[in-house]
Parts: structure tokens; sequence; C-alpha cells
């Protein structure tokens, strides 16, 4: 054994067993030389080695240091709606003194980022946490670049497409349908088992709101988010249910169909507003249909929404419950270049975070899902009422993402669906146009597939 692998291996004991700490003083080079039996000059070339490998830092003068004692920052940003930032803030900083990460933590507000670029964030390290869909740009760090990336990330269920060496999976948020009790009492209708678009029970939900100056549900104001096509979950939810995956809920025809026609007179009933989970805490709607697991954490916040106030409901299509989903994982950005020891800290920080006992931890202050397998809806401390457990997913529960339609088509989808709702324009010939633009991703489907067959063959 070599006399770098030597005192490599001495430190990392001394490590391992706590008997040294970031940023504190190793034995002399003397002491090195004698315990190991080797020429001052090996000793010089091997700790010069150790060094350039972020290890150790030597201070001419002063001594050799394991490496690690100068505080790193990082800016984390999360979603403030979602955390509590001032626990999170405790969570982040325990994990960080606890293993001698010596990492300056600071929790942030996410929508900071879509001010901002990456780089006017004033941490060394920034970690984002980002639905998997979002794209931003900046250095980032490579996490397959560490030998047990593999393991780690072999520890999580692959709901998303693909996880890739960029972006960790963090946690899950699902959607079901939640009834509004409260208003359910007023307008004096039994609560039924479970909630089907067009059914007698609906329509009578429909009639009753009506009469006593209700709304039996609340769809997002396109006209200022776009992007939210208010008719996506419904439309879901009205599909025949005979498709055995989630793609096949959008092959056309889809709006021009007798359950498109009928998607349409149940939408005219739906009232616009510009959030609909206010409108539902307000108890202004008795339905909605597309709330998140976080409702099971976040309904104290909001005093007009009492504990029995509310009950969540599955969504349906058929007889098969459907799970729309999120995936939100971490990425990490570098402002600046970093030491060998640098990075090995952040990378056993994100670890750290994405560990059972943790994972336990961030569910139960965000009301959200952990992608862990070895997770159960038992170990989600939220989950301590019968309904809130319609959040988790059967085996024979059909999953959907919610960016199971891109951005640009729910704008045109959106665009669209304006046209017949706003102005006025014929129900057929819109739901006609709107399945040619549904059309288009099929087509391009088709070209890729037979893109990438011709690449195969060469």
């Amino acid at each position: 054994m070599s006399a770098c692998e030597q005192i490599s291996e001495y430190i990392s004991r001394l490590v391992a067993e706590k008997k040294i700490r970031p940023g504190e003083k190793l034995p002399t080079y003397e002491k090195l030389c004698r315990q190991f039996g080797i020429s001052y000059t090996s000793c010089q070339r091997a700790l010069k080695k150790i060094e350039q490998n972020g290890v150790v830092k030597i201070v001419r003068g002063s001594g050799i240091f394991l490496a690690g004692g100068e505080p790193l920052q990082v800016d984390f940003y999360v979603t403030g709606t979602t955390f509590d930032p001032i626990r999170l803030q405790a969570l982040l900083t325990e994990l960080s003194v606890k293993h001698d990460l010596n990492l300056d933590i600071l929790v942030r507000d996410k929508h900071w980022l879509d001010f901002h670029d990456i780089s006017e964030s004033p941490g060394k390290v920034v970690v984002t946490e980002d639905d998997t869909w979002i794209r931003r740009e900046g250095v980032m760090l490579d996490y397959s670049s560490f030998p047990d990336y593999p393991e780690i990330i072999s520890q999580f269920q692959p709901l998303e497409e693909q996880f890739n060496n960029l972006k960790l999976p963090f946690y899950c948020t699902t959607f079901q349908g939640v009834l509004n009790t409260e208003v359910l009492r007023k307008i004096v209708l039994p609560e039924p088992e479970s909630v089907i678009l067009g059914d007698d029970w609906w329509n009578e939900l429909t009639a009753k709101c009506r009469e006593h100056g209700y709304f039996p549900a609340v769809k997002e104001s396109y006209n200022q988010n776009l992007w939210n096509f208010p008719c996506l979950i419904p439309a879901i939810l009205m599909h025949p249910g005979n498709c055995k995956h989630a793609e096949e809920l959008f092959d056309v025809p889809v709006f021009d169909t007798p359950q498109g026609e009928r998607l349409f007179e149940i939408m005219r009933d739906f009232a616009p507003c510009t959030d609909l989970y206010q409108a539902f805490y307000e108890g202004k709607t008795a339905v909605a249909l597309q709330f998140g697991s976080w409702i099971s954490t976040q309904f104290r916040q909001y005093p007009l929404l009492k504990e029995n106030g509310f009950r969540v409901f599955p969504l349906k299509c058929g007889s098969r419950k459907i799970v729309p989903y999120t995936v939100c994982s971490l990425t990490t950005f570098l402002n600046e270049p970093l030491k060998k020891n640098e990075t090995e800290r952040i990378w056993t920080f994100l670890k750290l975070l994405v560990n059972k006992e943790n994972q336990k931890k961030i569910a139960a202050m965000s009301g959200c899902l952990s992608l862990r397998r070895d997770m159960k809806p038992a170990d989600h401390e939220w989950a301590d009422r019968t309904d809130f457990r319609e959040f988790f997913p059967a085996p024979d529960d059909m999953m959907v993402n919610r960016e199971i339609l891109s951005n640009e088509e729910k704008v045109a989808l959106g665009i669209l669906y304006e046209q017949f709702s706003c102005y006025g324009a014929p129900s057929g010939v819109i739901r006609k146009c709107m399945d040619n633009k549904l059309a288009l991703r099929h087509q391009k489907k088709y070209r890729n597939i037979i893109k990438e067959t011709k690449e195969v063959r060469k």
C-alpha cells in the first residue's frame, strides 16, 4: 500500500470514528512519518496529492487541516405555499450541524427564480425544488458522477417517465376530488360515495346549487392562465374508461364525441375564478376536482375550512380510479466551481434529505407523498383520516402526469375553449378544432417513431 493510500485510509478512519472534524488539525508531518515508517519527502508528496483530492488543506507555517472547515453558502429554493420555511430551515440546519457538513443553508421561496436568473442568487450553490417540466439554465451538478448514485436512485419509484442525472426525486403530489360537506348540508344534498360527472347525483347537485346560490364547481380563469386548461381533469373523467395507458386518454377523437359534447354542457355550470382553491375554502363551491394531497395539512391555514367541513373522494374514469400527479425533483446549480470536498458535502446533504428518516419529516410538513419504495401510507404522518388515503395510488389505479399535455397544447386548447365559453362560438366547431390540435401530437409522435426506427436501422 502506497504512502498516499495509508494516510488517506487513516484520515478516513479518523472521520468515521468522529475523532476529527472539518477544519481541525491533523498530526504533523513528523508524526505521520513515524507512524507509517515513511520518509519526509514521501509524506509531503502523499499529502500534496490528498490535498489535490480535496480531503485536506495544507497551510504553510500552520499545519495540515481536514477540509470542510470553511462554511459553504447554499440557497435552497422551495414552494413557499408547500413548506413552512421556519420548520424546513430548522431541519436543513440540523442536518448540516449533525453531520459536520458546515453548510450555511438559507431557505428561499422558489417563485423568486421566476423573475431572476440562477446566477443572481447569492449562494455559491443553489438547490431548487422544481417540477420535472421546468427547464432552467446554469451549471448543474451531475449526480451520476458519484459512485453511489445508482444505489440512491434505485430506492425510488419511477413514477415520472425518467429521472435523469441532473434531477433527484424529492416528493410527489397526487390529486383527487374534494367535497365541501358544509355546502352540501346547506343545500340539503347527501354525500355520495364517489362523484361521477353527468350522473343523477351531479344533475341534482347542479339544480340544488342554482336554487341556493352556489356553484357545483369552479374552473380557473383561462384568460389569465392559459396553460391551466380548465377542462383537463373533467375531460379525463368523462373518458369512456376503456384505455390501458394514460397516453390513450387523449387519443382522438376526444372532444368531438358524445362525451365531449356532454363535457361542454357540464362545464357551463362551472364558475370561472382566478383561484379555485380559495373559492373552495370560502364555501362558494360544492366540489373541487383537483385538490393536491397538501390539503391534508394546509387546510388548517384557512379558518373558513373546518376539519369536518370537507371530504376527499376518488376521481373515477369508469370503474377505474385516476390519480393525477406531479413530481418535484432537486436540481443543484453551481454559481462557482466547487472543490471536491465541497461537492461531496453537497451530495451528502442531498442524500440525507431523501433518506427515509427525513422523507418522513418532509412529508409530514408538506402533505406530499414520498417516492421512496420503502415508504408506505402509514409512514406519512398526515394520512390520519380514511379519506386522505385516497391520495395514495393502488396497483390498478391509472397514474396520470398532470403534464400529459404540453404547455403548447394547453394554450391552444385553452384559447379554443375560451372562444366557446366566453364568445359563444358553436360547441361542435370548437370541439372539432380541439381534436385537430390533439391530432398533431400523434403525428409528431409517429414522425419521431419513424425517425428512431431509421436511426436504429443505420
